[in-house]
């Protein structure tokens, strides 16, 4: 999950975007249905046909007249009927986590002033009702893990879940833009309705595995220091590891300690920790052990070959930098290492320039004592041939 986790993001709490979206996306309240919508907790809602059927059209609606197309509002006002309907919206702006209200309550209209709309076509009615939790999975671990609904840098951050989803392809369904889906579509529920509603589907079992294995993604804003701890995890195989270890393994066991402390505060550990839990705020890691690290981190990832997804992670780029004569000089190391262990150059001859410089001492001893050995064997064969014989 290292290209998911690292990216464009939140990285900063004073940046953070609590973002918000134009009224005309407002998810719409008809007046008939607003008491059973605005519930005092997300709890599912059994409506009657023409119910669903009011809400569905007012969305459908109110998302043509912001500019989507007929098949893009199709898709939105069926998506929103259905998060509604699974108990996605609460009265209480505590319980939803939001710093503004973005739905429309309308108002009571004469039954031969209801508007009509299309409906959507019946092979996107059952694709929606099929993937809907993969959906909505989808944009609840991309604001997991960037902070933001949607940035267009996030295009291939939502394809490539997507496609881990292994969702088949569906000929006759309009598929909308994930800005469409995750802006126009879902924004107005909040964050913490999300939450909820990707647990209903874990629950009922119609959740992917893709984004089972995803539901713990490190959040964004503790990405630099998990991804650190997580390249620190990828950099202990190596055979020079222990003497690395040996002279940072404080500055090491500090950042993991932090690592994992930090995966246990979820989402507490979120950039925007109060969109989950209104009562929660952000628990920042100390990035300090990041940067204690950085070099080294650096140096490594130097060494790795080109493609390799952890090597262009920028939470430790961006984060991490430090003493780029440092980060050059442990690159070469380790490729010195690579060549031959016992140079002084190597890692080992870095950290522990006294064992190798022992090391190498008794290497050499050796060196000459096989040399002697084979010299005296040679000298004994040598007299041996010049005995006279008897």
């Amino acid at each position: 999950m290292f290209d998911d986790v690292n990216g464009a993001s939140a990285y900063s709490e004073d940046t953070a975007a609590m973002g918000t979206i134009s009224t005309d996306l407002y998810l719409q309240v008809p007046f008939e249905t607003r008491k059973r919508i605005l519930q005092p907790k997300f709890e599912p809602i059994n409506f009657e046909n023409d119910e669903r059927s009011l809400l569905y059209v007012y969305n459908h609606v109110a998302l043509k007249k912001a500019g989507c197309t007929d098949d893009e509002a199709s898709f939105g006002a069926l998506l929103r009927t259905l998060f509604v309907g699974i108990g996605g919206v609460a009265a209480t702006p505590a319980l939803r986590c939001v710093y503004v209200d973005e739905y429309t309550l309308l108002p009571e209209i004469k039954k031969e002033a209801v508007l009509t709309a299309p409906p959507p076509t019946k092979a996107t009615t059952i694709f929606i009702k099929t993937y809907f939790f993969n959906i909505i999975g989808i944009v609840r671990h991309v604001f997991r893990v960037r902070g933001h609904h949607y940035k267009p840098e996030y295009e291939r951050l939502y394809d490539r879940t997507w496609d881990s989803c292994a969702i088949s392809d569906n000929p006759g369904v309009f598929m909308p833009s994930w800005e469409k889906i995750s802006r126009h579509f879902l924004h107005c529920f909040g964050i913490a309705a999300l939450e909820h509603t990707f647990l209903v589907g874990k629950t009922l079992g119609q959740v992917s595995a893709s984004l089972l294995i995803r539901e713990n993604a490190p959040c964004a804003g503790s990405a630099p220091i998990r991804t650190a701890a997580a390249a620190i995890s990828e950099m202990s195989s190596s055979p020079w590891f222990d003497v690395f270890a040996r002279v940072e393994g404080e500055n090491i066991k500090k950042l993991m300690a932090e690592a994992r402390r930090l995966e246990a505060l979820g989402t507490q550990a979120h950039i925007n920790a109060r969109l989950y839990n209104w009562s929660h705020t952000y628990s920042k890691g100390d990035e300090q052990l990041t940067k204690n690290l950085a070099p080294y981190i650096l140096g490594w990832l130097d060494t790795l070959p080109a493609g390799e997804p952890i090597k262009m992670q920028k939470a430790i780029t961006k984060r991490g930098q430090g003493s780029t004569a440092l980060r050059q000089t442990f690159a070469q190391a380790i490729t010195n290492e690579q060549k031959d262990p016992i140079r002084t150059q190597s890692v080992k001859g870095y950290f522990a320039p006294e064992v190798v410089k022992r090391e190498n001492e008794e290497a050499e001893a050796r060196k000459m004592a096989i040399q002697m050995e084979s010299l005296t064997h040679v000298m004994g064969a040598f007299a041996a041939s010049r005995q006279p014989i008897q």
